[in-house]
């Protein structure tokens, strides 16, 4: 589908740099709710010894003693390790290495009843997993009934992980770099020709300059150097000096990609892996745009599961229900006539209560209801916030869609990324925050472009490729094109950054997983939909993989949480006890539009005191918001359709296509 130019070793290659001094990641770290689950005191992990020792830590880690667990500065449950591999594994002997930012959250049990380490993925691609450990450590621990070590890590080029992809010289720069390019001029969501080639034109200018920028900033040899192949390169490393057999793995979202890939690399090595949010992998490496038409079929029914889920919840419950006698269609018609009426009349918004005083447009409603799809629990503050901006007042919408930026306060410090890291209490020689890694890696993975060729030839196949994507999924496909046209001169990065070319089949005694590979996904899905799940399995084989099927909406199974689809998975990693074939749980109420002071399904009827406990863990995770990447992280102030990255969450894929 895509043009690509073939490219030969380049004759002039751009040097490895030591990255530039960069500015700030914010981590979000939940309350005392998400604590209470209770963090293990020292005394409950006794396969660890020696804890203030600066040698390696715990048994699992003598197979190799580079890897030396200590306690994290920012939280001392939490144990942290710094792991050399080499920048480039075709030169495995160079000095030139990455050095991965890991973070354990341990067991808490005995030492004979610990199961070993299950490593776990946000998503992505820049999702950081050594920060989201802090959100959602205990809560995956408590689904395994503290059987596990929970192991994350930042993935190449993304926050701790050194060397970073940091393209601007800090955040202020980063934020201010993507407010200038919010006005709504420049917009793929509309059907007027004239607007989309000015679009398109300017879309693609921008794209190059930002390569440039990252080429300048940290070289091409660094650029390349972050794809998935190298990452999946980079987790049997790690899964090797941790110890413990198999690999057991939660990926979410990209991670899911991720997870595959492993497998296809490594099926000897795949114990159990568990992948939720399901992307068809292949794509990543085929065809950006094919790629994206497959993530955009179960958009449409998120969104009309939004709209009937409001309507049935009534005025008590749904701010957009003006009256019982509201209907879906009448709701959905609102919504987008309101969405025609920004484009042409954008709202000024002067008092927002973040960020600076903005106008809202188009870009910045379609971008906060697209990402609140996700996530049905954000669906009420959703409604309410576009109530609000019907009425002529947009600050909650400004605030949800990102409009005007945010962390000013925090960014007038304009503090370098290594300075940010000092104050954490990391020590001199580190650096943590916002990057472009996820850029790169998306943008490496797929395919070049052939950038040369006649204006009016180019401009037209790839105003084909927006209409493909904007039939199929008016909410997110304008989005996703901006995405792939970020990547279209990033053939320039030389030579070639590696992708996966191997075989997704397996089968066979050395092609085959000790355990079945799990894919779980939800019913709608706004941006891995069922049915990649389903190609999936059919990818890998009935006999090397089973679906279990979520009967809810959102991103990933833990934003529609399911006790029922928890105790399936924990009963896989316990106990390698498989679900039947066909399976399909149902998920816990009171998520969607819940009354006040609901407690979303924990008291529900039938549930044992065992299952409302877990159905609360469920709760938290779903508040820490697996499968989304936090604001802040990954913004790379590339301009898409939608402008502004959405508060409510940034959509994991879009960020980094998405």
């Amino acid at each position: 589908m895509y043009p690509v130019e073939k490219r030969e070793e380049s004759t002039t290659k751009r040097p490895f740099r030591t990255p530039r001094s960069r500015l700030i990641f914010l981590v979000a770290i939940f309350g005392a709710s998400l604590w209470h689950i209770g963090p293990p005191s020292r005394g409950f992990v006794p396969w660890i010894d020696n804890l203030s020792s600066p040698h390696p830590l715990g048994r699992s880690v003598q197979e190799n003693a580079h890897l030396q667990w200590t306690p994290c500065p920012d939280n001392s449950t939490f144990y942290c390790s710094f792991f050399a591999v080499p920048l480039d594994y075709a030169t495995p002997s160079s000095e030139d290495k990455t050095v991965i930012a890991m973070r354990m959250y341990p067991a808490t049990v005995s030492g004979s009843e610990r199961l070993g380490s299950i490593f776990t993925n946000p998503g992505g691609p820049g999702g950081s997993g050594h920060s989201g450990l802090l959100r959602t450590g205990p809560l995956l621990s408590n689904i395994f009934e503290g059987k596990f070590d929970i192991v994350s890590w930042d993935p190449r080029g993304v926050n701790m992980t050194t060397p970073r992809i940091s393209c601007h010289p800090t955040n202020f720069h980063r934020e201010l770099y993507a407010l200038s390019h919010d006005s709504g001029d420049l917009d793929f969501n509309g059907a007027d020709i004239a607007t989309l080639n000015k679009s398109l034109l300017t879309t693609s200018a921008r794209a190059k300059l930002l390569t440039e920028m990252c080429r300048d900033a940290v070289g091409d040899t660094l650029l390349r150097s972050v794809t998935t192949v190298n990452v999946a390169r980079d987790l049997e490393e790690m899964r090797k000096a941790v110890g413990g057999g198999g690999l057991h793995y939660w990926g979410f979202s990209y991670g899911t990609t991720l997870g595959a890939t492993y497998v296809a690399m490594f099926p000897e090595h795949s114990d159990k892996v568990v992948l939720d949010g399901v992307v068809y992998a292949p794509e990543q490496y085929t065809s950006l745009v094919d790629h994206g038409l497959s993530a955009g079929k179960s958009t449409n029914g998120v969104f009309d599961g939004f709209v009937s889920n409001c309507v049935s919840a009534g005025p008590e419950r749904c701010a957009l229900m003006k009256g019982t006698d509201t209907t879906a269609a009448e709701l959905s018609a609102r919504i987008w006539g309101l969405a025609s009426r920004l484009a042409i009349t954008p709202l000024p918004v002067p008092r927002p209560t973040a960020g600076m005083p903005t106008i809202l447009h188009r870009g910045h409603l379609l971008g906060a209801l697209f990402s609140a799809l996700y996530r049905p629990a954000s669906w009420a503050a959703l409604a309410e916030a576009i109530a609000r901006t019907e009425d002529g007042e947009g600050a909650a919408l400004a605030e949800l869609s990102g409009a005007g930026g945010a962390h000013w306060a925090e960014h007038a410090r304009n503090i370098t990324d290594a300075e940010r890291a000092e104050e954490a209490g990391w020590g001199p020689g580190r650096e943590m925050g916002a990057s472009e890694g996820g850029m790169a890696v998306s943008c490496g993975d797929a395919p070049p472009f052939d950038v040369d060729g006649d204006l009016a030839v180019w401009t037209g196949a790839w105003l084909g490729w927006r209409d493909q994507l904007a039939a199929l999924n008016p909410l997110g496909g304008p989005n996703w094109f901006s995405s792939v046209v970020r990547c279209r001169h990033w053939g320039s990065v030389l030579p070639s950054p590696p992708r996966y070319e191997g075989s997704w089949e397996l089968g066979g005694d050395s092609r085959k997983p000790k355990n079945p590979v799990v894919f779980v996904s939800n019913s709608y899905d706004p941006i891995t939909p069922i049915a990649s799940g389903r190609r999936m399995v059919e990818t890998f084989g009935k006999e090397n993989a089973r679906l279990l099927h979520n009967n809810g909406y959102g991103h990933c199974s833990t934003n529609h949480p399911s006790v029922c689809v928890a105790k399936a998975l924990k009963a896989y990693m316990i106990n390698g006890t498989l679900f039947e074939e066909g399976t399909v749980c149902e998920p816990d109420e009171g998520i969607m539009f819940p009354p006040k002071d609901s407690e979303g399904g924990m008291h529900a009827v039938g549930y044992s005191d065992e299952d409302r406990e877990l159905a609360h863990t469920l709760r938290l995770l779903a508040d820490a918001g697996i499968g989304i990447v936090p604001p802040g992280l990954g913004r790379t102030g590339f301009l898409s359709s939608h402008s502004a990255v959405p508060r409510i969450m940034l959509h994991p894929l879009l960020i980094a296509h998405v």
